[in-house]
């Protein structure tokens, strides 16, 4: 399967074997202008087209990240998704 632009997989191997695959959306990835690493669920996830399409829809600045300049918490936070699907479905409207 072909992954969107801007998604890609890491493949964490840990000492016993066990491998663990982690799915992140960068923009810019590999230059000085590249976005910090937001994780994403598996693309078979049924969240997946919907954070995507979030992660599309921001734009970054200096202190953080934006959507229809509503400013987001920390892409790490647990406040990140629930404000950003709000924003998303505001900006839908």
């Amino acid at each position: 399967m072909e992954l969107p632009k801007h998604v890609h997989r890491v493949t964490k191997r840990r000492k016993g074997g066990a491998e663990t695959v982690y799915t992140f959306y960068t923009r810019f990835r590999n230059t000085k202008e590249a976005w910090p690493s937001i994780a994403l669920p598996e693309p078979l996830d049924g969240d997946f087209s919907a954070r995507l399409a979030i992660c599309e829809a921001m734009e970054r600045d200096s202190k953080g990240f934006l959507l229809d300049g509503k400013r987001l918490p920390d892409h790490k936070s647990k406040e990140f998704w629930p404000e950003a699907e709000t924003a998303l479905a505001a900006l839908i409207k």
